[in-house]
């Protein structure tokens, strides 16, 4: 893992003594002060926070049981509150750092992959199954937002989702062409492109 910090043109690689080279890595998010990085290693997904000032570590959380992955990290700006996703369906928050956590909603289906807007307060995630679901109230109740997508063909093949902040649009890249939806609704459209869906990251 390299990185900068945002006033300098000087790239460093990540000096991590968690994080066991060639693990395979899931997530990578921050606050104002520290990198959270999901991986996996020894059969478990694990979250390593790395101060990017001082280079002080502590791995926060691994998955209760074996097989699983982390897959979203969602920091509050002051690191205090954290929420993450798993691929054992279930959507953890922690109010004190990540010194313990709670599962606030526990899906029958894996969560995969998320998109966040901020500014709003709103996350979008994607299932195993090839739902999106979308919270506004971190994950005190969720409405599926994939009913739209049913009219496309292969839709529910989901390789990517990114929320644009300055457009407002959910993109997603399935397996019928690029969709998009203004602030992930149910309103889902297609956009026309000049490369082949399956092309698509």
């Amino acid at each position: 893992i390299w990185f900068k910090e945002r006033d300098s043109d000087e790239w460093r690689e990540l000096a991590s003594l968690k994080i066991v080279k060639k693990s395979l890595l899931y997530f990578i998010t921050e606050d104002k002060d520290n990198l959270y990085i999901s991986f996996y290693f020894n059969r478990r997904g694990r979250v390593v926070r790395y101060n990017l000032k001082s280079g002080a570590e502590e791995e926060i959380y691994h998955t209760p049981l074996e097989s699983y992955g982390v897959f979203g990290i969602w920091p509050s700006k002051d690191g205090r509150v954290l929420r993450l996703i798993s691929s054992d369906g279930g959507f953890y928050e922690s109010q004190n750092s990540g010194r313990t956590w709670q599962v606030v909603e526990r899906f029958r289906d894996g969560l995969l992959n998320m998109a966040l807007d901020e500014q709003n307060g709103i996350l979008w995630v994607q299932t195993s199954k090839g739902k999106i679901l979308k919270t506004v109230n971190g994950g005190r109740s969720w409405e599926d937002v994939s009913l739209g997508l049913q009219k496309f063909a292969k839709a529910d093949k989901i390789e990517n989702l990114v929320f644009d902040r300055r457009t407002g649009f959910l993109y997603l890249a399935t397996g019928h062409w690029l969709l998009r939806s203004f602030y992930g609704t149910n309103n889902w459209n297609v956009l026309s492109l000049l490369i082949p869906p399956e092309a698509l990251p």
